[in-house]
């Protein structure tokens, strides 16, 4: 008898093909323990993923969840406080030892998206990931700096119609609630 895989080792799975789906296409299928897994898959290369961000940003029409290390791109925040203005649930975890993310949280509070800063039991909140309208998740090795946008070699991949986007929202949640509201 096969042996279930764990939620978590079927997403890392999940997620380490989609990065390596580029090769392939943009798109793929794959079978993992008789259990299918249709994914859509984008990748996203910088410089120049910044328009796909907006764009994923933009089509949000209930809920951007951000898990981010470094966030000091205006336009990112710029369309996150547009989305908040209009209705869509934003809500955004930095980390507290990037000294730039305290004016990106004064920002974003000013204009009506929930801020955190992550729990101090990690060293670093390393993640940089969004969730969007609990469908689709954004994840890479991309900040969302301009340095990131225009001058690094950044990857990243937004992967849609997967079971991995909801192993991503419980780590979301379970991160939200373990971290320190933003007070101004």
């Amino acid at each position: 008898m096969k042996k279930a895989m764990p939620p978590a080792a079927v997403a890392a799975t999940v997620i380490a093909i989609a990065i390596a789906a580029f090769f392939a296409g943009a798109t793929f299928s794959s079978s993992f323990q008789g259990k299918s897994y249709g994914c859509s898959v984008q990748t996203l290369f910088s410089p120049g993923a910044e328009p796909a961000i907006v764009s994923l940003f933009s089509s949000s029409s209930k809920s951007i969840s951000v898990e981010i290390y470094e966030f000091s791109y205006t336009p990112l925040s710029e369309e996150l406080e547009r989305k908040a203005a209009g209705g869509v649930g934003v809500r955004v975890i930095l980390d507290r030892t990037v000294n730039s993310n305290y004016a990106t949280a004064r920002d974003l509070a000013a204009k009506g998206v929930l801020v955190r800063f992550a729990p101090e039991h990690f060293t670093r909140l390393h993640s940089k990931f969004a969730v969007i309208d609990s469908s689709t998740v954004l994840v890479g090795s991309t900040n969302w700096s301009f340095h990131a946008m225009f001058l690094n070699r950044e990857a990243a991949v937004s992967i849609s119609g997967c079971d991995a986007v909801s192993d991503f929202t419980s780590t979301f949640e379970e991160d939200w609630a373990a971290s320190e509201p933003f007070l101004s």
